[in-house]
């Protein structure tokens, strides 16, 4: 069952494994292997495929808003309006979800309160002098922690993760020291 999941997670990195098919497949799993059967290295598996799917959403609505800031879309009515047409168009092949939704609307919300944050957290970097991929992940970030509540642990290596995968080692520090900072 290991290595079907270790396929199926290579087939929908490549976007070619949809919802459905992770969804039947934990069924089958659940089948073949009952939960007093199971060994500890298969119990969580959902919990795990949950996390993988709440990083995309993550990583899709920073795509969102990475390019908001690249066309100068940043005000909130038109990153809502960009927003909705990734919703039913999106650049990847991966929806962008409801949690991603709600990162994205809460960011439009807050984003005036959410960059004024960054910057008295982040010392001698004005967020126009920060990448666009850190600049992006911090206002995420930030939302995260201060909007939505989300607990700080789970915020700061998340995002430190896809700092990690989209951005610099370097910029891994910089992203964890400024989300710390701020929900201090």
């Amino acid at each position: 069952a290991h290595d079907r999941w270790l396929l199926a997670d290579t087939r929908r990195d490549a976007g070619t494994l949809g919802i459905a098919d992770q969804v039947a497949g934990a069924a089958h799993d659940r089948r073949r292997f009952p939960d007093t059967r199971r060994d500890a290295a298969t119990r969580g598996m959902g919990d795990q495929v949950a996390g993988a799917a709440q990083d995309r959403r993550r990583h899709r609505a920073l795509d969102v808003v990475f390019e908001a800031d690249e066309r100068g879309l940043l005000y909130p009515e038109d990153l809502l309006d960009l927003l909705t047409e990734r919703r039913s168009l999106s650049t990847a092949q991966v929806p962008i979800g409801e949690f991603g939704v709600k990162i994205v609307e809460a960011f439009a919300d807050e984003s005036y309160n959410v960059d004024t944050l960054i910057e008295a957290a982040s010392e001698d970097w004005s967020l126009d002098r920060m990448n666009v991929v850190d600049r992006t992940i911090l206002r995420l970030g930030t939302t995260e922690l201060l909007v939505m509540g989300t607990p700080r642990s789970a915020v700061v290596a998340e995002w430190a993760h896809l700092a990690r995968k989209l951005s610099t080692e370097r910029s891994v520090g910089f992203v964890m020291g400024v989300l710390n900072k701020v929900a201090d």
